[in-house]
């Protein structure tokens, strides 16, 4: 299975995988605009062959058109009250189970050379006894609180004013009314700004008259105007920041 952090839900190509199931019709539609039928979610479960651990993967899609299965470790923390939930990248996943127990699925490590990716290798089994299946519970504790820093970062990095334009038109999953301002430095804004070179000394023009200092600049283009003019000049006065054009052949 390929190890997806930003999954909230289990897929398969299998249906064997489901020991428990409920019939369904969904469309999903991917990144490049394809869609993709699930015709039915449920119960799948692993087994660890070291610990002889049996984690309960909790809502898994059938998708039979899908590319490749799905792991959501998010899902996994959400529903098993887990510990700890944490990928070593390209070398396992790691988690403790609310009992206190450590397991580890490594990351297969032909994909993690040539892809970059996390897949791990899961044991799937079934339950002859239903009855012995425990169900899913949800624990909404161990789901982040929405926040304005979490949305921000969630959207794509949105500004403020976005954001509030985006609740007041009720965009499902977001408050109905704008976060309430806060400072709030996002680190990786910040990081992805561009350095400006360092400004060169300035000279103090508070006691200058009008007239007294002029900025000019000269311009210029390959192709003449409908007037025919090739150049131009810009004068802008420094006390009054008053500008003049002059278009020039």
């Amino acid at each position: 299975m390929h190890n997806d952090g930003g999954a909230d839900c289990f897929i398969t190509k299998d249906s064997t995988h489901l020991v428990q199931f409920i019939s369904c019709h969904i469309i999903v539609q991917q990144l490049n605009g394809s869609n993709i039928k699930a015709d039915r979610y449920g119960l799948s479960l692993i087994h660890d062959p070291v610990t002889q651990i049996v984690l309960q993967l909790w809502p898994m899609y059938y998708m039979p058109e899908n590319s490749q299965c799905t792991f959501s470790p998010m899902a996994l923390c959400h529903y098993l009250k887990l510990s700890l939930m944490q990928t070593d990248h390209l070398t396992q996943l790691h988690m403790i189970t609310t009992e206190g127990h450590e397991v580890c699925f490594p990351s297969i490590e032909k994909y993690a050379k040539d892809k970059l990716l996390n897949y791990h290798e899961f044991e799937i089994i079934q339950m002859k006894n239903d009855s012995l299946i425990p169900q899913p519970i949800a624990n909404h504790t161990l789901m982040p609180k929405l926040s304005h820093a979490l949305t921000h970062q969630r959207l794509a990095h949105l500004g403020d004013y976005h954001l509030d334009d985006m609740s007041q038109i009720a965009i499902l999953g977001l408050p109905k009314i704008p976060f309430p301002r806060k400072p709030y430095s996002c680190p990786i804004c910040t990081a992805g700004k561009f350095a400006h070179p360092s400004k060169g000394s300035t000279v103090d023009t508070s006691s200058l008259i009008k007239g007294k200092f002029l900025h000019m600049d000269f311009a210029f283009w390959n192709e003449a105007s409908h007037l025919n003019f090739t150049s131009m000049l810009t004068i802008v006065d420094t006390e009054t920041h008053m500008w003049w054009f002059s278009a020039l052949h």
